[in-house]
């Protein structure tokens, strides 16, 4: 074969290849559009005949229509393309597909065409054509043939277009079959069948709907019947549920429509649904329900913030409201009735948050931050939500402020010199503390305008646990390193942090108190206005008292004279007792302010030791003014009156009476002391403001030493505030120099020499101010240093006129003890020669009238002595009740001596006469122990050793306290910590007792002190007692609370005074009573005698008691005789 035959056979292939591809793309259409057609006219006849039930004839012409539509596609489309391919004409003719291939390609155009014709004729070749040239052709045209790519020549557009065409009624079938199965079925059967003559029924088909449904549990199903035929009665739907073998036959009508409609309320459970028509069963058909999820058990946990050391907690189960605090986790899990596909938690503000789901169980949380809403949306496996989940309220508690106060002192104070405060700070929260301090500023008297210090200092205040809720800190606040001079204020407080962790700790301020150090003019001026009020009032109540005395006998006379008692006489007793209590409690009052006023000048140290033990005397005095047999007197006295009971109201009108008299006595008494005591507290108070003065001059003249022209300004202005002072000192010594003259006739150089010296310290004082103001540096320092001098010249003198005042009352006292002592004695020795008599005498005796009479006269004679020594003791402290009491009882037995021997009963009266002797000698030892206690009593002061070691014990008290406090304050059982902290508090406390037993053993000699250490030794017995047994309780803790209070008083009390470096100490004098000079004459047999008496007064049958002080009374005698 030649390359010219090769050519053309490749180009023969190629388009044999393309025509095969033409055919079958045409056979496909062709087949796609017959069935498209035939299946479209098919559809078009049934649809007619489902609504016109077309007869026989009509049915055969749709038929045959068909039929005749169907093959006229099929021999266009299908045979005449399958002839022209299979005989290659036509359409299918090499020329024609070489032309639509030259067409294709433009680099061919009739090239294909032209080499086809070319090569027949080249067979021939008649024309005599050049091979050579035609093999050239051939071969350019199989060379572009190769190179392109002939897919799209015949593309499968139209095949596909034909196939969609025929999808057209494929779908339209399918849709018709599923809108009306049983009508289309039946029309198809007619025109398979359509000569057969079909006879109509009544009932053909029920068309049900919906069908197989799927329902949410609460939901409603609309079922609808359509009959499709000629009945139109009624029908009868048969609901059956899932777990019943009977179905319920609900008759059913149809509407307008001929539809038959019935509507499933509220379904519960699943059923199955058909309809009876006439007697035709539609296809039964199912109504699934299924259930909404929802939550079977809710739980929910509660973690607290870590802070809080609260534990976590469970809320009930299905309790879904939260109150919590911010910052807590709350934490849910839920069952649900059915699994779940997902779950949210939908909060009221929009937000949502994914919950974890797991088959049927659902978990979740979030953090409360603030007040709020949220609920649970649950959605099951197909898609279903749970309905109106129930909305739950989220309550945020917000974490408190705390709550702290300053219990103690509550209030505005002033402070003494020691510039100590004792503070007692209470906070409380709901959870605990993370810092507590104190916060304070100073306000200085002397500052500019405008230039006062505005900063805030501040002392950390230590506590032990901060999960505590309630905090009670005890804190001496020394006040002395801030250097506060008079007439400053510090205004201070307290801060409290709380230990939230979530929101930051919140602070709270207790109140703003101030502590303002007072000068002492200021003090002296207060104190000098009480005094004079408080010595008003007593006057007042005396004259009051006085009236009811009158009133009192005036009333006791009258019920002498009449035989009943009216109603106007119970009258009257009421009114004198109402009275009477409002006296006592205008006395109380008097005696309240008193203290207030002792305790303020003894912590500001403006009383000497004596002046100051001498107004706790007078405070003594109250109690005695107002006595419990006053108040029984007056009770009694009135429940007479109740009773209207004469011989009653007269025996309590006695007794209160003497109550009366007793009272009037110790008014008058107390007003006496009292005015002496102010007469030693403004000698005291002189005292301490002139060294008042001198310290603050001594200071002015320090700073002016170095001071600048712009420090002058300042120093002017406190030296004018020097000498303002200084002229209030001046009234002070002017007004107590009329009073000593006055009250007690006082005259002394040395008070004449202070109020010169005073006018002269003045004088350089003005002379320095005036040096101050016109700059003049030196000179004013000059004066300033005379003046300050001055002051201490008068600092002397005011001690040494303390000295003298107290010398002049001890010689005046003595003298009246030593008269009193001196008639005692006398009298003692007259009522022991007459019951010598006595003892001797016979009922019968001629002289037991005289010894009578001179029992009278010695009862006469102690009531002048007794009237002495009651005036004596308007004067001082030292005759003391019980010198009263005794010569009470020794006049008693005076009284009933004289009614025996009137009777002629010697031996009685003996007996009585006896115990009169020993009253008198113990009347006679105690006052000389009286005038002993008054030469003593000037004792110095100096214990700066004690005062060291008290303020250390009081520091280790504060922090056995503190810690106590702590463990007191937990509640529940002891962990063993706890346990092993107590006893080693225990261990502390009993340290500090022994270490207060050997200080008071060292000091055993000095009753002051002991006195004091003795309660607080007690108080600490107690409290080591309680913690040894671990039993810590509100008393224990206030058991320490007075045991510190107490040192700190002690600290206070017995603190080295002012001027005790000037005090001297000397031994007390001893008064002794010169006997009668024929006495004297017998000393040399006075011991004898005194024995002889002792033995006599045992035959005489004394008892013990009275033996004893007859045997100290003859031995003070007999010292007293040999001393002279």
């Amino acid at each position: 074969m030649t390359a010219f035959e090769r050519n053309y056979r490749e180009i023969s292939q190629i388009i044999s290849r393309q025509g095969k591809r033409k055919f079958f793309l045409q056979l496909i259409k062709g087949f796609c559009l017959t069935t498209g057609i035939f299946m479209l006219s098919g559809l078009i006849a049934a649809l007619f005949d489902t609504f016109f039930r077309f007869d026989p004839e009509i049915r055969i012409f749709f038929v045959y229509g068909i039929i005749l539509i169907t093959a006229g596609f099929f021999l266009n489309f299908v045979v005449k393309p399958a002839f022209d391919f299979w005989r290659k004409t036509g359409n299918y003719s090499v020329e024609i597909i070489a032309g639509e291939i030259g067409g294709h390609i433009n680099e061919l155009h009739d090239d294909l065409l032209n080499a086809v014709q070319v090569y027949g004729t080249v067979q021939k070749n008649n024309e005599k054509y050049s091979l050579e040239l035609t093999g050239h052709a051939l071969k350019s045209v199989l060379r572009i043939l190769k190179n392109v790519q002939l897919s799209r020549l015949y593309p499968v557009r139209a095949a596909k277009k034909a196939f969609r065409f025929l999808l057209s009624p494929v779908l339209v079938s399918v849709l018709v079959l599923g809108v009306f199965p049983a009508q289309f079925q039946k029309s198809l059967n007619h025109l398979f069948h359509p000569t057969v003559q079909f006879k109509p029924t009544p009932v053909e088909e029920i068309i049900l709907k919906p069908g197989d449904v799927t329902k949410i549990e609460g939901d409603s199903c609309r079922i609808t019947a359509q009959i499709i035929g000629t009945y139109n009665g009624p029908v009868v739907l048969a609901l059956q549920q899932e777990s019943r073998d009977v179905a319920d036959e609900k008759q059913v009508l149809p509407g307008s429509d001929k539809v038959y409609r019935y509507t499933v309320r509220n379904l519960r459970t699943s059923l199955k649904y058909f309809i009876q028509a006439g007697k035709k069963t539609s296809a039964a058909y199912t109504i699934q329900v299924e259930k909404r999820p929802f939550a079977k058990k809710l739980k929910i946990r509660l973690d607290y913030p870590g802070y809080t050391g609260l534990p976590f907690r469970y809320l009930e189960d299905n309790i879904g409201d939260v109150t919590a605090l911010v910052g807590t986790r709350v934490t849910l899990k839920l069952n649900s009735n059915k699994k779940l596909a997902k779950g949210n938690l939908i909060f009221g503000n929009g937000a949502k948050r994914i919950l974890k789901i797991s088959g049927d169980r659902v978990s979740g949380g979030f953090t409360i931050r603030h007040d709020g809403s949220y609920r649970l949306e649950l959605t099951d496996l197909f898609g279903y939500t749970n309905l109106e989940p129930i909305r739950y309220e989220i309550k945020a508690l917000e974490d408190q402020f705390p709550i702290v106060d300053i219990a103690t002192p509550g209030k505005d104070v002033d402070l003494t010199e020691e510039m100590k405060l004792p503070l007692t700070i209470e906070a409380e929260d709901d959870f605990g503390f993370t810092r507590l301090r104190l916060g304070y500023r100073v306000e200085s008297n002397m500052a500019y305008a405008g230039q006062a210090d505005t900063t805030y200092h501040y002392i950390p205040l230590k506590f032990e646990n901060n999960r505590e809720t309630k905090l009670l800190v005890e804190y001496l606040w020394s006040l002395s390193g801030l250097s506060m001079m008079p007439e400053d204020l510090v205004y201070y407080f307290v801060e409290a942090w709380d230990n939230d962790a979530v929101s930051g700790p919140k602070r709270s301020i207790s109140r703003v108190y101030t502590a303002r150090f007072p000068s002492v003019y200021e003090i002296y001026r207060e104190t000098a206005q009480s005094d004079d009020e408080n010595i008003d009032k007593l006057k007042e109540v005396l004259d009051e008292s006085k009236g009811l005395k009158e009133k009192l006998d005036e009333i006791s006379r009258e019920l002498l004279q009449q035989q009943k008692v009216d109603w106007l006489k119970k009258q009257d007793i009421e009114d004198i007792a109402q009275k009477q209590r409002d006296l006592q409690k205008s006395v109380d009052e008097v005696r309240q302010e008193l203290e207030q006023m002792v305790e303020r000048l003894e912590k500001n140290r403006m009383l000497s030791m004596e002046t100051l033990k001498k107004f706790q005397e007078l405070q003594n005095l109250f109690h005695e003014i107002m006595t419990p047999e006053l108040q029984k007197a007056l009770e009694k006295l009135q429940k007479a009156a109740e009773k209207l009971d004469q011989n009653q109201m007269k025996q309590a009108l006695r007794q209160l009476q003497f109550s009366q008299d007793n009272l009037l006595k110790n008014l008058e008494r107390t007003i006496n002391l009292f005015k002496r005591l102010q007469l030693e507290q403004k000698i005291d108070q002189a005292a301490k403001m002139t060294e008042n003065l001198a310290r603050r001059q001594e200071m002015l003249n320090k700073e002016l030493k170095n001071a600048d022209k712009n420090e002058l300004a300042n120093l002017l202005r406190q030296q004018q505030k020097v000498e303002d002072d200084a002229k209030s000192l001046k009234d002070l010594l002017s007004n107590l120099d009329l009073s000593l003259q006055k009250e007690v006739q006082f005259n002394s150089p040395t008070m004449d020499s202070l109020l010169q010296e005073i006018k002269k310290a003045m004088g350089k004082m003005q002379q320095t101010r005036q040096n101050l103001q016109q700059g003049k540096k030196q000179q004013a320092s000059k004066s300033g240093k005379m003046s300050e001098q001055d002051l201490r010249n008068m600092l002397q003198q005011l001690q040494q006129l303390k000295k003298e005042f107290s010398q002049k009352q001890k010689q005046e006292f003595t003298k009246e003890f030593n008269r009193a002592s001196g008639d005692l004695l006398r009298l003692s020795q007259e009522q022991e020669k007459l019951m010598r008599q006595t003892q001797n005498m016979s009922s019968s005796s001629p002289q037991m009238g005289q010894a009578a009479e001179s029992q009278q006269q010695q009862k006469q004679q102690l009531g002048r002595i007794a009237d002495q020594l009651y005036q004596l003791s308007q004067k001082t402290f030292f005759v003391t009740p019980e010198i009263g009491q005794v010569l009470g009882k020794t006049m008693n037995s005076m009284q009933r001596a004289l009614q025996q021997l009137e009777q002629r009963n010697s031996r009685a009266a003996t007996g009585q006469q006896a115990r009169a002797l020993g009253g008198l000698n113990e009347t006679i030892m105690q006052v000389q122990q009286a005038m002993q206690n008054m030469q003593g009593s000037s004792s110095a002061v100096g214990f700066e050793e004690f005062m060291k070691r008290m303020e250390q014990m009081a520091g280790k008290q504060q922090g056995i306290n503190q810690k106590t406090l702590q463990l007191g304050m937990k509640q529940g059982q002891m962990t063993l910590q706890q346990q092993a902290a107590i006893a080693r508090l225990a261990a502390e406390q009993e340290a500090l007792h022994k270490s207060m037993e050997q200080l008071r053993k060292e000091f055993g000699n000095r009753s002051d002190i002991t006195g004091r250490m003795e309660g607080i030794t007690k108080e600490m017995e107690k409290v080591v007692k309680d913690l040894e047994r671990k039993k810590v309780n509100p008393t224990t803790i206030n058991r320490q609370k007075r045991i510190l209070s107490r040192l700190l008083d002690a600290q206070r009390s017995m603190n080295k005074r002012d001027f005790s470096k000037q005090r001297e100490s000397r031994p007390g004098k001893t008064y002794f009573v010169r006997s009668p000079k024929q006495i004297d004459e017998q000393v040399r047999k006075q011991k004898e005698r005194f024995l002889d008496d002792l033995i006599r007064a045992r035959k005489i049958g004394f008892n013990s008691d009275y033996l004893e002080l007859i045997r100290n009374y003859f031995q003070a005698l007999s010292e007293q005789t040999k001393e002279k």
